[in-house]
């Protein structure tokens, strides 16, 4: 029984940062692949601009909203009643909600924070010697 030989084709003779290419004309000419060095990397400046846009977008909508919607409705809050554009009573009524929604992961990130302070004191003490 003999083994069989591989012996080295075209492609496995070109150095590790060029590919060969495809297609008529192209005749097996190496094409160099882009170094991942040299690519773009993210910022919190790039990520910033990038949520600026959005807000802005964000906030043209409202507007637009909001000036679709300038009939008067009358609210009941509790004692007290008054008219706002229903535009502005909607976003107002939204607004509040992310407050809460805000106020209770405050509250959840502190208990973590406290749960997670505990801990490592407690680990702490456990590891000192003595």
């Amino acid at each position: 029984m003999s083994a069989a030989v591989q012996r080295p084709g075209p492609e496995d003779s070109l150095p590790s940062a060029v590919t060969p290419t495809a297609g008529p004309g192209a005749q097996g000419a190496p094409t160099p692949v882009p170094d991942a060095s040299l690519e773009p990397r993210r910022t919190r400046t790039g990520t910033a601009y990038v949520a600026s846009i959005v807000g802005i977008v964000v906030a043209a909508l409202v507007i637009v909203f909001i000036v679709q919607n300038l009939h008067d409705a009358t609210v009941h809050f509790l004692p007290w009643t008054f008219r706002l554009p229903e535009g502005v009573t909607i976003l107002a009524s939204a607004v509040a909600g992310a407050l809460v929604v805000l106020l209770v992961s405050l509250a959840r990130i502190l208990q973590l924070r406290l749960t997670a302070r505990r801990h490592r004191r407690r680990h702490a003490a456990q590891t000192l010697p003595g």
